[in-house]
């Protein structure tokens, strides 16, 4: 199974933008650009947790965010 595209992705621990925010941003740009198709699943929380060294909770802030969103 290949690896979703959005594991790829780093979140910047120096930066003012906070985690959740930058998550919602690679999210978002990789649909985008078509990295990531219209319709085709997320990682899971653990996934997401685990790949960029955040918590469940900045996770489950990033998707409310983009579920609030639409």
């Amino acid at each position: 199974m290949e690896k979703n595209p959005i594991l790829n992705s780093r979140l910047s621990l120096d930066s003012d933008i906070p985690l959740y925010v930058q998550l919602v941003g690679i999210i978002k740009r990789n649909i985008s650009t078509g990295v990531l198709p219209v319709g085709e699943s997320l990682p899971s929380e653990s996934e997401l947790c685990r790949a960029m060294g955040v918590s469940r909770n900045t996770v489950r802030q990033a998707i409310g965010e983009l579920e609030d969103e639409g």
